[in-house]
């Protein structure tokens, strides 16, 4: 087997003859999970001269593979497609997510205590789910395990976009109901927050695991058995590179995206609670130049989406001059929501860096660099700002520049471009020779002025 290289063994390889296997023969399980183990034999191949690697995995929906990815400290998390002989792709995600941790609440103020003087410090505990799906979930039958177990009752319904809250006590149990004021009274929450409870067990206040786990069908020989697949995990610590800050101090943890790996210690960070609401990071999905059109002879227009609805503070995108170490004024930046998320336009006003066209504006000849200033982007729910600036133009491959008269963007204007510019010459918009990248006044006809401004080009290259 060579460097780099994948094998793939099936139930044919390990149990040939499922109907007689032999002694040597095993199956997998997908409704108790079962262990994988890589073990080199000794010369005589009878017992194990070395173990090379284990894992585990717990019961799996039919169809679906488990994979190692960056991220999960090296266990198995199911994957949303096989990959078989070839590298993991992304993990699956669950229309049900965890979203907040409080493993290790501050104590109860006395204000909580004047409410309930029997309110102890895990009693302010709680485990947040959200339905980020757009149709209702039942919830019959999931259940969570780990550090604190608990399972749904029978018909509890997770509508699209609710948030539930998971707590120690029983919110329902009118005998509570002074343990259930102190804890909307410490976090700020009114009775449209909902809560369910008790959870059985107390999270770890160091470290521990809680697991999200949903129904498969019993299987057919097996009808008594009722699997539960775990669809999202967390293995949460108090040690870097894990937010240090949740443990013992106000902040909990807090999912940064409902599609981020749950044992990702990169998918959480600490903030002040907010149980019932979630605070998702926005983040920059793509930043397209020229509508994805490769020429850079001109460049009116880029787009940044975002992966969800965001509203911006003053200023939030910044378009650098890389060579002139100047910033381009006066962007023209429209937006709009499409399927949830915001859709930047950018364009260009009156600036020295800007070519005025009698159609869109382009910027110079030049290379740029746009930046996506995080801390000025914040979700349109919740309020969470970006994780960080998000940047394009910051290496060569971004191809974020602009040559008049390059109709292939590889940074120079030379014969081929200038073959491309003859078939132009003198042709007007509707002519089928007409360019109108080599237009470089916009105004509907490739003339004299579009020549002049192609020869002082020709031959000119745009280093990084």
């Amino acid at each position: 087997m060579g460097a780099g290289q994948y094998i793939v063994f099936d139930e044919n390889d390990f149990n040939p003859t499922p109907a007689t296997p032999a002694s040597h023969h095993f199956a997998l399980s997908g409704s108790n999970g079962d262990d994988v183990w890589l073990v080199i034999p000794d010369a005589g191949e009878q017992v194990v001269a070395e173990f090379v690697d284990e894992v585990s995995f717990g019961a799996s929906f039919n169809g679906q593979s488990f994979g190692r990815l960056p991220g999960s400290g090296g266990r198995l998390v199911p994957q949303a497609s096989l990959t078989l002989g070839s590298e993991n792709g992304t993990h699956h995600v669950s229309e049900v997510v965890i979203t907040e941790i409080q493993y290790n609440s501050d104590a109860p103020t006395a204000a909580d205590l004047t409410l309930d003087p029997n309110l102890g410090t895990s009693d302010l505990e709680f485990v947040e789910l959200h339905n980020h799906s757009d149709a209702q979930v039942n919830l019959t039958n999931w259940r969570l395990r780990g550090d604190a177990d608990f399972d749904f009752v029978a018909g509890t319904l997770l509508e699209a976009g609710e948030v539930l809250v998971l707590v120690q006590f029983d919110p329902d149990d009118v005998t509570n109901e002074p343990r259930l004021n102190a804890f909307r009274n410490h976090y700020g929450i009114d009775a449209s927050v909902r809560l369910v409870g008790p959870l059985a067990g107390t999270l770890g206040n160091s470290y521990g695991r809680v697991r999200l786990q949903k129904p498969d069908a019993a299987p057919v020989d097996d009808p008594t058995t009722l699997p539960h697949v775990v669809v999202d995990e967390v293995y949460y610590d108090d040690r870097a590179p894990w937010p240090v800050t949740a443990d013992g101090e106000i902040p909990t943890l807090q999912r940064v995206s409902e599609f981020a790996l749950g044992n990702d210690p990169e998918s959480w960070f600490a903030v002040l609670p907010t149980p019932g609401t979630t605070l998702y990071r926005p983040h920059v999905e793509s930043i397209v130049v020229n509508g994805g059109v490769t020429q850079r002879s001109l460049l009116t227009e880029i787009t940044v989406q975002f992966d969800r609805e965001v509203d911006f503070e003053n200023d939030p995108i910044g378009i650098r001059h890389r060579e002139q170490n100047q910033l381009v004024q006066g962007l023209l930046i429209t937006t709009q929501v499409i399927d949830g998320k915001t859709v930047a336009d950018i364009r260009f006003g009156d600036d020295p860096l800007v070519e005025t066209r009698t159609s869109d504006n382009s910027l110079s000849d030049g290379n740029y660099e746009l930046t996506v200033f995080g801390a000025r982007v914040r979700s349109a729910v919740g309020g969470a700002g970006m994780s960080g600036d998000a940047r394009v133009g910051d290496n060569e491959a971004d191809s974020f520049f602009r040559l008049f008269g390059d109709a292939d963007a590889d940074r120079d204007f030379d014969g081929v471009d200038f073959g491309r510019f003859g078939l132009a010459f003198l042709t007007t918009s509707g002519d089928p020779n007409y360019d109108a990248f080599l237009d470089i006044e916009g105004d509907g006809d490739i003339d004299g002025r579009d020549y002049a401004a192609v020869g002082t080009r020709f031959l000119t290259t745009l280093p990084f």
